[in-house]
């Protein structure tokens, strides 16, 4: 009869190890979709501009020079802010970077609303660029890190959904708010994306240790 228990007892553990199991290798956590809703807002905040930016600086009275100044000056910013990001995630912690990265973005949309001159406007796309920088990096390390070993290539492919779908329709996007409702309203709706962001990184979780 003990021989029959033990046998017993050895079929539930078997049973809840198979079932810890089969949850670690879940692909669609609660923190795998915020993460890839945040990455969306975020992108699509940022891709908004993409095909407005020159519209404006034309319409604060810059030439074409300078658009391109405005548009590329981003995307060095951002290759800038990854280089040390890389380390700081590891002292920090993934979490606390996603944070500054989105405080960064929200404060630059901010000032987006009430500066507008072509001086400036550099200033706040090199910030806006170290920002998004700091925060995509911090996203898909974070992602990288929850995602199961066995499923990493299959959960970094949905997660690219995230950065391309707003590529896509971002650009349209920030067209049509510039025709309908102004710049203004335009640099309004990107700081709400970021805001939404932000706060939805509140219910992720951190679970990888930092030398801090």
């Amino acid at each position: 009869m003990m021989q029959n228990n033990q046998q017993s007892l050895d079929k539930v553990k078997g049973a809840v190890s198979t079932q810890s199991r089969d949850t670690d290798q879940r692909l669609f956590t609660k923190d795998f979709i915020i993460l890839m809703m945040i990455n969306f807002l975020v992108m699509t905040a940022v891709t908004t501009q993409m095909g407005t930016l020159p519209l404006y600086v034309t319409h604060l009275g810059g030439n074409s020079i300078m658009s391109g100044l405005v548009v590329g000056i981003w995307g060095l910013a951002a290759l800038c802010a990854r280089i040390p990001v890389g380390k700081l995630l590891d002292t920090y912690g993934r979490k606390k970077l996603i944070f500054i990265g989105l405080a960064i973005l929200m404060a630059d949309f901010s000032m987006l609303i009430f500066y507008s001159t072509i001086a400036s406007l550099i200033v706040l796309r090199a910030l806006q660029g170290i920002g998004n920088g700091t925060q995509s990096t911090s996203v898909a390390t974070m992602v990288a890190d929850k995602l199961p070993k066995q499923k990493l290539s299959i959960g970094l492919g949905y997660f690219s959904i995230s950065q391309t779908l707003p590529a896509a329709i971002g650009p349209a996007i920030g067209l049509v708010v510039v025709e309908n409702f102004g710049f203004q309203s335009l640099f309004y709706f990107s700081l709400s994306l970021i805001c939404l962001a932000f706060v939805l990184s509140f219910f992720v979780k951190d679970k990888v240790d930092c030398k801090n």
